[in-house]
C-alpha cells in the first residue's frame, strides 16, 4: 500500500507571512520617518528655537499696533517676525513647531525602537513560513515519517497523548527507538492536511490499547484490504 503524504497546509503558513509583510511595512515607515520625516521637523525646530534664543532677553522693538491686537506680548513680537523670514527663505511653514528639538529627537529614538521590535516579530514569523514551504508528513501500516528526516516504526510506539488534538491539532507520539531510547514525534493538522493526517494518525493507532491513547477519542479504523483481483 502507498504510503499517504499529508502535505504543509498554505492556508496556515500564510498568516506568517502575513505578520512578516506588515511588520516589514511598518519598519519602512519608521525608516521614513527616523531618517527624514523627523529630521526634517528637527531642523525646523533647531532654527526656531535658534531665533527664539537669540532674542530672549533682548529689548525689541516696539511692535506693531496690529500684532499687539492679536494678542502677542511685547517681548514676542520681534523674533515673530524675525523667524517668519526665517521660515519663509527656507521654504518652512510660518507656524512654530509644534515639538521642541529635544521631542523630536525622542521621536527619533522610538522609530528605531519600534523598528527593532518589527523585526523581533517579522523576521521569525517570515522563516516560519519560509519553513513550512515543501514541508509533509507520511506514513503508512508500518512507519510514519516527515520532510525534516524524522522516521518512527509504528510497532515501536508506546503512547499516543491526544489531548490537545481536538482543541489545537497537536498530537505527541510517544516511540523507542534503538537502545530502548524514548523519543517524541508530533503530528499538526493545523499545520498540515487534515484529511490525510486523520488516515496517518489511525495506522499510528491500529495496534494500541485504549489506555495508550491519553485523551480523546481513538482515529484508529481497520485500514480498507486490498481487492483481490487474482
Amino acid at each position: 500500500m502507498p504510503m499517504i503524504r499529508a502535505s504543509y497546509d498554505p492556508r496556515y503558513f500564510r498568516r506568517f507571512l502575513w505578520v512578516a509583510l506588515v511588520c516589514m511595512a511598518y519598519s519602512l515607515w519608521c525608516c521614513y520617518d527616523a531618517w527624514v520625516a523627523y529630521p526634517a521637523k528637527g531642523e525646523v525646530a533647531l532654527a526656531y528655537e535658534a531665533v527664539k534664543a537669540k532674542f530672549d532677553g533682548a529689548n525689541p522693538e516696539p511692535p506693531q499696533d496690529d500684532m499687539l491686537d492679536l494678542g502677542f506680548p511685547r517681548s514676542q513680537t520681534k523674533w515673530l517676525a524675525t523667524w517668519e523670514a526665517v521660515a519663509k527663505e527656507n521654504g518652512w511653514p510660518p507656524e512654530p513647531p509644534e515639538k521642541t528639538a529635544k521631542e523630536i529627537g525622542e521621536d527619533i529614538g522610538k522609530q528605531y525602537f519600534m523598528m527593532v521590535l518589527c523585526g523581533l516579530v517579522g523576521v521569525p514569523s517570515l522563516i516560519k513560513w519560509w519553513r513550512g514551504q515543501g514541508t509533509w508528513v507520511e506514513g503508512d501500516e508500518s512507519t510514519i515519517r516527515n520532510s525534516r528526516g524524522k522516521e518512527l516504526q509504528i510497532a515501536n510506539i508506546v503512547k499516543i497523548d491526544k489531548r490537545k488534538w481536538e482543541d489545537k491539532g497537536i498530537a505527541k507520539i510517544h516511540f523507542l527507538e534503538k537502545g530502548d531510547r524514548k523519543k517524541v514525534f508530533v503530528m499538526d493538522d493545523f499545520k498540515f492536511q487534515r484529511e490525510p493526517m486523520a488516515k496517518i494518525m489511525a495506522f499510528a493507532e491500529a495496534n494500541l490499547t485504549p489506555e495508550q491513547i491519553i485523551g480523546g477519542a481513538t482515529d484508529a479504523k481497520e485500514p480498507p484490504a486490498e481487492e483481490d483481483v487474482s
